[in-house]
C-alpha cells in the first residue's frame, strides 16, 4: 500500500496522494523549487521579495529576480501555499483543540476530586454528628434513670435538641435525632402515667 507523507511528516498508508507544497514534477525544477520552497515556509506574511532575498542567500548562483518572478507564476505558488497555509492552520488547530480537551479533562478530574474530597468531609462530619447525637442521647439516658424510669425533664431534652441543631447540618440526621428524642419524652410521660396509677 502506498505511503503518504503528510506536512508535519508523519507517515500513514493511503492513496499516493501529492500534496501542492510539495515538488511537482510538471511544474518544478530543482531551483524554482527551492525558490519556491523559500517562498512557502515564509509563512503568511510572506512576499516574492523577501522570498527571493532569502533564496540568494541560500544559493551562491545570481538567479535575476525576473527568473524568480516566472517561476513563481508559471509554478502557481500563490495557489499552492494558500493550500499549504490552510492545511498548516488545520494541524495546529487540531493540535490546540486537542491542548484544549486535555486541558479541560485536567480540570473535570481536578473538580471531581474536589468534589469527592467535599462529599467525604461531609459524610465525616455527619457521621461526627450521628455518633455524637447518639452518645449524648445515651449519656443523657443513663443520667435520668432512676429506679429504672427516665425522668428526662424539658431542661435535658432542650439541651439534646440544641446539640443536635448546633452539630448536625443534616436534615437526615436532624430529623432521627428529634424522632430519638421524642420517643425519650414518649417514654417518660408513659412512665410516669404507669407510676401514678
Amino acid at each position: 500500500m502506498p505511503v503518504e507523507k503528510g506536512i508535519t511528516g508523519s507517515t500513514h498508508h493511503s492513496i499516493a496522494v501529492m500534496q501542492p507544497w510539495e515538488f511537482n514534477e510538471h511544474l518544478d525544477t530543482a531551483k524554482s523549487f527551492q525558490g519556491f520552497a523559500c517562498y512557502r515556509d515564509l509563512g503568511p506574511t510572506r512576499s516574492l521579495d523577501a522570498a527571493f532575498a532569502l533564496y540568494r542567500q541560500q544559493n551562491s548562483n545570481k538567479t535575476a529576480s525576473g527568473f524568480f518572478n516566472n517561476w513563481s507564476t508559471s509554478g502557481h505558488w500563490v495557489d499552492r501555499v494558500l493550500k499549504f497555509d490552510l492545511e498548516s492552520d488545520r494541524i495546529r488547530l487540531e493540535g490546540i483543540q486537542g491542548e484544549a480537551r486535555i486541558e479541560h479533562e485536567r480540570r473535570l478530574e481536578e473538580v471531581r476530586s474536589v468534589a469527592e474530597a467535599i462529599a467525604l468531609a461531609r459524610l465525616q462530619t455527619s457521621l461526627r454528628s450521628a455518633l455524637l447525637v447518639r452518645d449524648t442521647i445515651s449519656s443523657l439516658q443513663d443520667e435520668c434513670k432512676v429506679d429504672n424510669r427516665c425522668v428526662m425533664d424539658e431542661a435535658q431534652a432542650s439541651r439534646l435538641l440544641l446539640l443536635v441543631s448546633i452539630q448536625s447540618k443534616d436534615a437526615a440526621t436532624i430529623e432521627a435525632t428529634l424522632k430519638l428524642a421524642d420517643e425519650a419524652l414518649g417514654i417518660q410521660l408513659l412512665q410516669d402515667k404507669l407510676t401514678q396509677q
